[in-house]
């Protein structure tokens, strides 16, 4: 009996409260995280705050349950937002940034956009997919990764007349002969 009352004496001089050891659950630390950083990934989440994925991940549900966090889908992760900011808006600012440096130093690579941005690189990543996926970004294959272009109306114009064109050839809709005629005429219209 001794050694449990001694034992007792010692967990509380350490500072024991209830369920916690500390000031700050993980729970806790997870909600501070995302509301300093909204539109982080769970993996980055994760890895920051020295957390298991399962712990993580009940924490979370526990969050989005209480309508504390919400979490949007991208690619084949999910982000996670404060509720009340919208993620979108957050996004566009980061986004306008990206296209703002790509702008003036046209050819720049996605470690320097994260530089000069004041971003982290995974939110850099992110965002450059995106604008690529919309055809804002062209990107070129150099030697040593890709570099990155504004795309412009014109670019874009022709893009999208070109894969009509080719989906059309592919469908047999057009002779090989059309087919070469009206790309002969995409390439003087817009790229003069």
């Amino acid at each position: 009996m001794g050694r449990f009352i001694a034992l007792a004496h010692l967990i509380m001089a350490m500072g024991w409260r209830g369920s916690r050891v500390d000031d700050t659950s993980p729970r806790d630390r997870i909600l501070t995280y995302i509301r300093q950083h909204p539109g982080q990934p769970e993996k980055t989440i994760r890895d920051l705050l020295g957390l298991t994925r399962g712990n993580l991940r009940y924490h979370l549900g526990q969050l989005e349950r209480d309508n504390l966090v919400r979490s949007e889908k991208e690619g084949r992760s999910r982000v996670y937002y404060p509720e009340g900011v919208a993620g979108g808006q957050r996004d566009a600012r980061g986004e306008e940034r990206i296209l703002h440096l790509v702008r003036n130093n046209p050819g720049i690579r996605k470690k320097k956009l994260a530089r000069l941005s004041h971003m982290k690189q995974a939110q850099v990543n992110r965002l450059v997919l995106r604008l690529w996926k919309r055809r804002q970004l062209h990107r070129k294959r150099t030697s040593k990764g890709y570099c990155y272009y504004i795309m412009s109306d014109e670019d874009r114009n022709f893009d999208r007349e070109f894969r009509n064109l080719i989906y059309q050839y592919l469908m047999d809709r057009l002779s090989e002969e059309d087919f070469r005629r009206k790309k002969r005429a995409l390439d003087n219209l817009y790229r003069k």
